[in-house]
């Protein structure tokens, strides 16, 4: 069994809340729930037991008249996977919500453990020894019986807080945590530091504390322990109690000394109550000031596969939650978080959360969101949880990508060993059985797998076939289509749902649980022999006699005949072996990493460029060479530099030529640690390729551009300079043959279709002549490429209205130019003439909108 040194048998915690087929719902949206239960659909399907084990059963299950099935022990109602995975039982709603909602998990499981048993048992007194002690009656002399209440205890849980309140304050405000924590004739100071312990039961405890940021100089307060008085007194409650709310919860006060003052703290709580139960640990953090305190993660595994991971952040970062199986050669840290087998989240949200909830864990006001994400953790896995504070909003992008903050903690889920069921034998009876379709799921309507054997396909006939397959799976942790998680657990049972298809489309459903042969072991759990069932496919109705119009009316009689029957073996595969029973966490390790300069100079990622109104050369007007535009762009870097930008046609290295003065597109300049950059006389509307070099006082120096993917310089290495927007007037005319069709005609001006049509007799022309003018919107950059298509065909019988019939098969003619931007602009225009296409004669004129 893989038990790590690093974690400690003291941290081993049960499951957050137990599961039975019911199982548990969490909203994804946490604030607030929206949750509605769903009543789970439910069958009644045949419990069988195998009919050979360790040895498989020779034969094909048939002998003589006699057919050899697995024995049905018993019936069980079981719930169908078609229904809605989420589906629980109505009274753990309020579990969920309240567990989910809770500043403190921990308190609030020791308060819903009290609730459980809120009602008296509904199983009726025994007649003769009524438990309000009352004489009975009718009853014989003699010796009575005893009716004695059962009372389940809460789970043993201890959870610690700083600065709790006084008793009169608890009495006017109560706890903002929640509980039923108070402490009397505690002091506090610069270096002292109020403390109390909640816990479920009576006990010893300690207490580890360290400044946050120096994890190395914890210190360990123990011999903690339960008053005689208060232990007395949760006696005498158990004796008498009738229900487990009436076992009151109980309260370790003291003072923490030697503090450094004005400092962040965080404590984890650990317990051995009197019946030698550990308790989980509890994380708490506090500033001995008083004041309030970044809060870490919440992790919080839940029944056997869930892990449920909150964490509150300000408006202005971003918290990230990553979880991964690791291998437990060594205690892992966030760093090493990639050298996992990453979880994908089930789900990932973030919400906002109420002043209370900020003012429960002293988080500061600016703690207005909350992340939390859900994972499904494979069976006995350990699996680190690691979330991390990033700055978000204005920040630039470099310290985006370096953590302010992480919480992490080590978690090992329970072990089991896994089912698989192959399909090894198929014995049909009736004609024509084509098929059987496999559905097997978990009592709990858990899905374990499937499959199709069908002789009308070549291959997917060949057996042995398996249809079920939980090694390495996840369990019952699952969400729905809504965003609802659920863990429903599982027992182990598994149903297998057969549908058999004849080749007359007839179809027999066939469905039975096979029990677990493992007893739903975790824990060191042997593995169990393999055992075969020879299932019965159920019955089909085949005619045995005639009818027709020589018969008379009638209904063919029919008997119902054996489908046939197949062979299943159930084997079993041994898990991660970490021999737990339950979940084992270890306490969550905050830090605020210290931000690691980089070698090389950073440059703000999140900055872009921005562009003028075009401008003209002085003294041209609108008619300049070419209209140009000033692009601006605001330098943000992490320490003082000297840099050198230049924008290009795609070449690294060699600057475009500028549109204003003809000379290299580049700006040398220095920033301390910001600056603007102007770059004058960019192209309008044309496409550069931008790259910055950056060079700091150690001449360490760093290119950032398109093509170095580890120096990518982002959306600002790709500038598109806008175009003018302008009215364009165009006239094109073009001669043909007389008598001849108009098949192709289009103007492009830029990258645009104008919709230009001949306007003077449409396709079908007399003359030849075609004529086309009119004015369009465009958008034009410095050099506006024009393209005409024209193709006018003979036609042998024309007429005004049809003229399909072509002589010849004239080629498409295109005519293409580059014009610049400012001779469009002036009064004469543009004039293109192209003889080779038709004669083609366009004139163009560009006028301000």
């Amino acid at each position: 069994m893989s038990n790590p040194r690093w974690l400690m048998p003291t941290v081993s915690i049960v499951a957050a809340l137990g599961l039975g087929a019911g199982g548990i719902v969490l909203g994804a949206t946490v604030a607030p729930h929206s949750t509605t239960p769903i009543s789970s659909g439910t069958e009644t399907v045949s419990v069988i037991s195998p009919v050979a084990t360790g040895t498989p059963p020779e034969g094909d299950g048939a002998s003589g008249d006699s057919l050899r099935v697995s024995p049905a022990l018993a019936e069980r109602e079981v719930h169908r996977p078609a229904d809605d995975a989420s589906a629980i039982d109505p009274s753990l709603q309020h579990i969920i919500d309240e567990l989910t909602d809770a500043p403190n998990p921990v308190v609030e499981r020791m308060t819903l453990d009290g609730d459980a048993d809120s009602s008296d048992s509904d199983v009726a007194d025994d007649p003769c020894a009524p438990r309000d002690g009352s004489d009975p009656a009718d009853c014989p002399e003699g010796l009575h019986s005893t009716v004695l209440p059962i009372i389940a205890l809460r789970d043993f849980s201890a959870s610690g807080q700083a600065f709790p309140p006084t008793s009169e304050e608890y009495r006017l405000h109560g706890n903002r945590l929640g509980g039923a924590l108070w402490c009397d004739g505690q002091h506090s100071g610069p270096s002292s530091v109020p403390f109390g312990i909640l816990s479920t039961a009576p006990g010893s405890f300690s207490i580890r504390y360290w400044p946050s940021a120096h994890p190395d100089l914890a210190t360990t307060a123990g011999d903690i322990t339960t008053s005689v008085a208060d232990q007395q007194a949760f006696e005498d409650a158990v004796a008498t109690a009738r229900t487990s709310s009436d076992i009151p919860l109980l309260r370790q006060c003291f003072t923490l000394e030697d503090l450094e003052p004005a400092t962040a703290y965080t404590a984890v709580v650990s317990g051995v109550d009197t019946s030698g139960r550990i308790s989980p640990p509890s994380t708490v953090r506090f500033n001995s000031s008083g004041s309030p305190v970044h809060p870490g993660a919440q992790i919080t595994p839940i029944g056997e596969n869930l892990v449920f991971v909150s964490a509150l952040h300000p408006a202005d970062e971003t918290v990230t939650v990553r979880a991964s199986v690791m291998p437990d050669a060594d205690a892992p840290s966030c760093n090493e978080i990639d050298h996992g087998r990453a979880l994908s989240p089930m789900t990932a949200t973030d919400a906002s959360v109420t002043s209370d909830e900020i003012n429960a864990v002293n988080a500061p006001p600016g703690f207005t969101r909350k992340q939390v994400s859900t994972f499904a953790v494979p069976e006995g896995s350990t699996v680190l949880v690691c979330a991390r504070w990033y700055a978000a909003g204005t920040s630039p992008s470099w310290l985006r990508v370096s953590p302010n903050f992480e919480s992490s903690a080590i978690l090992q889920s329970p072990d089991r060993v896994e089912p698989r069921v192959t399909l090894t034998r198929v014995t049909p009876f009736a004609p024509g059985l084509a098929r059987i379709r496999f559905l097997v799921t978990s009592a709990e309507g858990n899905v374990c797998g499937g499959g199709t054997w069908d002789t009308t396909i070549s291959g997917y006939d060949a057996l042995p076939l398996t249809v079920c397959d939980l090694s390495g799976s996840a369990g019952s942790a699952a969400v729905d289509s809504r965003g609802y998680l659920s863990d429903r657990g599982e027992s182990g049972d598994l149903v297998v749902r057969m549908t058999s298809g004849f080749s007359n489309n007839a179809t027999v459903d066939t469905d039975v649980l096979i029990p677990s042969i493992d007893g739903g072991c975790r824990g060191v759990c042997s593995l169990p022999d393999s055992a075969w069932y020879e299932v019965a496919l159920g019955t089909i109705d085949r005619p045995t006699g005639l009818c027709g119009s020589s018969f008379g009316d009638c209904t063919p009689p029919t008997r119902a005949i054996s489908a046939g029957t197949v062979q299943l073996e159930v084997s079993w595969t041994q898990g991660s072996t970490n021999g737990r029973a339950d979940w084992a966490v270890t306490p969550t390790v905050d830090s605020a990493p210290d931000y690691v300069v980089p070698e090389e100079v950073q440059l703000d990622l999140n900055q872009e460029w921005t562009f003028s109104d075009p401008s003209y050369p002085a003294g041209y007007g609108n008619i300049a060479p070419l209209p140009y535009v000033n692009g601006t762009y605001r330098l943000v870097v992490d320490r003082p530099v000297h840099y050198l930008v230049r924008f290009t046609d795609g070449v690294p290295g060699e600057a475009s030529v500028s549109c204003a003065t003809g000379t290299p597109l580049e700006v040398r300049g220095h920033a301390d640690r910001e600056a603007t950059i102007v770059m004058p006389g960019a192209c309008v509307g044309a496409l550069y390729y931008a790259e910055i070099e950056l060079v700091d006082a150690t001449g360490h120096g760093t290119v950032w551009n398109l093509q170095d993917r580890s120096h990518y310089w982002g959306s600002a290495s790709i500038l598109s300079v806008p175009t003018i927007a302008a009215s364009m007037q165009y006239d094109v005319r073009a001669q043909g043959s007389s008598r001849s069709a108009l098949t192709n005609f289009a103007l492009m001006i830029g990258a645009s279709d104008v919709g230009a049509t001949d306007t003077r007799s449409g396709r079908c022309t007399a003359d030849g002549i075609v004529e086309s003018h009119g004015v369009v919107d465009a958008h034009l950059s410095s050099i506006v490429a024009i393209r005409l298509q024209i193709r006018i065909r003979a036609a042998n019988h024309w007429e005004p209205n049809d003229c399909r019939d072509f002589s010849d098969d004239a080629e498409l003619r295109v005519v293409e130019a580059s014009v610049p931007l400012a001779d469009l602009y002036r009064p004469e225009g543009v004039t293109i003439d192209a003889p080779e296409a038709f004669a083609a004669h366009i004139v163009l004129h560009a006028y301000r909108p």
